[in-house]
């Protein structure tokens, strides 16, 4: 009966606000710039996971001397986040909120420790959830300061909700299945996704900040697979559903009004895909299987999903493999990875040309 309430209430509630937030879609083209990679090292890859609104883009270099968490600026370029333990160097960052705040997961000597960053305090461990094995993991921030993820409790591996008043809280699981949730996503009103067992399978979750945990379900015919990714201040959320009742999964989009539906795959595409990264526009971004192998994709209510090679016409694509799109910006600034023309895995960063943007659009959604 809860869920039900729930759900109810998301559909009357996120409605209208989805409404207000959806401005005309622009068919963006873009120009790509290169992240490079952390300076003096030895690294061998560099990847992007996260943009704000200002265009600070977290992710993580790897080099044979370890991989390191590094946040890049339009001013600075790429700097290096350091290490929850000096003498265990791996750390990887995974989201910023517009305060420059970054979350994400080290190595200390407990074991895997998620972590919070900022200019004043660096980075600082989160701890983890009361018993089982020390192991949690940081994945989403919001503008208020509060993380989600998943950590370890006595019960196993369980999404959580982090503040600096409360510290770190379970946040439970779905109703059947073995005991098993995580969270992956807040937006500003505190709402949270992520995915967790149920008695069906495994289930797309939105959790309320009331605390009202609904299962989004799955598409008609598919094996009760769905994974929410992403979140936006609309309530929209962005994932992986099984399509067809095979162990295909493919990119999904979620709302209180439509539900949940598929994103579809590129052309000639057969296997999987994922969406990661859904704006307050509602411009999704992902990976999707197509005909030339993996690639990183665009949708927009408009025009569908487009391949993002397909929308760089200035040539500074140029060789280039974009395999990744992880996150994109209410400003249309795409972050992700792919193969760059030497062949190795580099971050990149996608901004719109100026004659695309909706100037009217982006002041309206500021």
């Amino acid at each position: 009966m809860v869920k039900i309430n729930c759900l109810a209430y998301l559909s009357r509630a996120m409605g209208l606000l989805a409404v207000l937030l959806h401005g005309q879609a622009w068919a963006a083209e873009y120009t790509l710039v290169g992240l490079g990679f952390l300076p003096g090292g030895r690294a061998e890859q560099s990847q992007a996971y996260a943009i704000n609104h200002r265009g600070q883009i977290v992710g993580q270099t790897s080099s044979a001397d370890g991989t390191q968490a590094f946040l890049w600026e339009p001013a600075t370029g790429m700097s290096g986040l350091g290490f929850l333990d000096g003498t265990r160097r791996d750390s990887r960052a995974r989201d910023i909120n517009d305060l420059g705040q970054v979350v994400g997961y080290g190595q200390s000597q407990r074991g895997t420790e998620a972590f919070l960053w900022d200019q004043s305090h660096g980075m600082q461990s989160l701890g983890d959830l009361p018993g089982g094995v020390f192991d949690s993991v940081a994945t989403g921030i919001n503008n208020a300061g509060q993380v989600v993820g998943r950590g370890n409790s006595e019960q196993g591996y369980e999404a959580f909700i982090w503040t600096s008043v409360s510290g770190m809280v379970g946040l439970g699981d779905l109703d059947g299945g073995p005991f098993e949730s995580r969270g992956r996503a807040i937006n500003n009103a505190g709402w949270i996704t992520g995915f967790a067992t149920a008695d069906t399978g495994v289930g797309a979750l939105l959790r309320r900040n009331d605390g009202c945990l609904v299962n989004l379900g799955d598409l008609p015919g598919g094996n009760a697979t769905a994974i929410g990714l992403a979140i936006n201040d609309a309530g929209e959320v962005a994932g992986s559903v099984s399509d067809g009742g095979s162990a295909i999964l493919v990119p999904m989009l979620w709302d209180s009004m439509a539900g949940m539906r598929s994103l579809g795959l590129l052309p000639g595409g057969r296997s999987n895909g994922d969406a990661f990264g859904v704006n307050d526009l509602g411009q999704v971004v992902g990976r999707s299987d197509s005909s030339n192998g993996t690639q990183a994709f665009l949708w927009e209510r408009d025009r569908g999903m487009t391949a993002l090679t397909d929308l760089v016409p200035d040539g500074s694509a140029a060789g280039w493999r974009l395999d990744t799109a992880l996150d994109i910006n209410n400003l249309g600034q795409i972050v992700g990875w792919g193969y760059n023309p030497g062949g190795r895995v580099e971050a990149f960063l996608l901004n719109p040309l100026p004659s695309a943007i909706g100037m009217e659009a982006l002041i309206e959604h500021e």
